[in-house]
C-alpha cells in the first residue's frame, strides 16, 4: 500500500480468541511426532530407511506424495554413493513388493516423507513389517 509515495506495510488483521479455527489434520499431523515413532525398533528403523531414501530422491523438493514416489522410481544412480544406491535399491524392491501386493505406497511415502496425516496406522505399520521383511531387516539390525 502506497501514500503520498512511500510503501507502508499492511497492517495484520488481529485474531481474537473467540475467531480462532481449528487447525487441519495436516497442520497436526507436522506439528506432532509421527506415529511410528511409538512402534518396535525394527519399524522405526524401516520409517527411517524409507524416510532417509525419500530425502535422498527428493532434497528440499515440495511435492506431493504420488509426484515424489515418481520421482523415485525415476531417477538413477549417477552422482550416488555406493551406501545411497544400495539404500534406494533396498527401498525399490519394497516398492515392488508393496505393488505386487495390491498395497497403496502412495499413502506411505506421504505419511513418512511429506507429514502427512496418518489416517490408516494399520496399513503402515503392515508397510514397515513389509520393507523389513522384502530387505531381511533394516540396516540398523544388520549393523548390531
Amino acid at each position: 500500500m502506497k501514500h503520498w509515495g512511500i510503501f507502508v506495510p499492511k497492517q495484520r488483521h488481529i485474531v481474537y480468541r473467540e475467531e480462532r479455527i481449528e487447525p487441519t489434520p495436516e497442520t497436526l499431523a507436522k506439528l506432532s511426532p509421527p506415529i511410528w515413532q511409538s512402534w518396535s525398533p525394527e519399524l522405526v528403523a524401516a520409517a527411517k530407511e524409507i524416510e532417509a531414501a525419500i530425502a535422498l530422491i527428493a532434497g528440499g523438493l515440495q511435492m506431493r506424495a504420488a509426484d515424489l514416489g515418481y520421482v523415485i522410481r525415476r531417477t538413477g544412480g549417477a552422482d550416488l554413493s555406493p551406501a545411497q544406491v544400495f539404500l534406494l535399491k533396498r527401498y525399490r524392491a519394497w516398492i515392488s513388493a508393496m505393488r505386487d501386493q495390491g498395497r497403496h505406497v502412495g499413502y506411505v511415502v506421504g505419511v513418512i516423507g511429506c507429514d502427512e496425516p496418518a489416517a490408516l496406522p494399520g496399513q503402515l505399520m503392515g508397510a514397515l513389517t513389509l520393507y523389513a521383511k522384502v530387505n531381511g531387516g533394516t540396516l540398523a539390525r544388520a549393523r548390531r
